[in-house]
């Protein structure tokens, strides 16, 4: 059967726009929110100099069929991803919040040219 992308697109959106509504007024109050918007590999967020960055919470949408994959730029450790086309949101709770190492900025990785946007909300520590 195929797939309709531009049902999918709509309801991604929808996703986008709710999640965003739900998330991004909790998140402040705690972080603070970046936006971005990349085709290629790149950083998202960079902490102040001698600080770490926490993760509090993320929402990304890839339109591409790509693999994309929020990361720690130094280390690589991996803090969300999608095999594809697809969506990936998450407010962490306060246990087990992703920490960086210290100047370590976080980045999303893209396995080929794409088209990736969304938020992070970080906290430095």
């Amino acid at each position: 059967m195929p797939v309709n992308w531009e049902r999918r697109h709509e309801a991604f959106k929808a996703i986008w726009e709710r999640l965003h509504d739900l998330i991004i007024t909790v998140m402040p109050a705690e972080g603070t929110v970046t936006y971005f918007s990349k085709t290629t590999t790149g950083d998202v967020k960079s902490p102040t100099t001698g600080k770490q960055l926490k993760v509090l919470g993320w929402n990304f949408v890839s339109y591409a069929d790509v693999n994309v994959e929020l990361r720690f730029k130094t280390s690589q450790n991996h803090i969300a991803g999608i095999p594809g086309k697809g969506i990936n949101a998450m407010a962490k709770s306060s246990l087990n919040r992703p920490q960086g190492a210290t100047d370590e900025a976080v980045e999303i990785c893209l396995s080929s040219t794409g088209s990736v946007k969304g938020w992070i909300c970080t906290k430095e520590v």
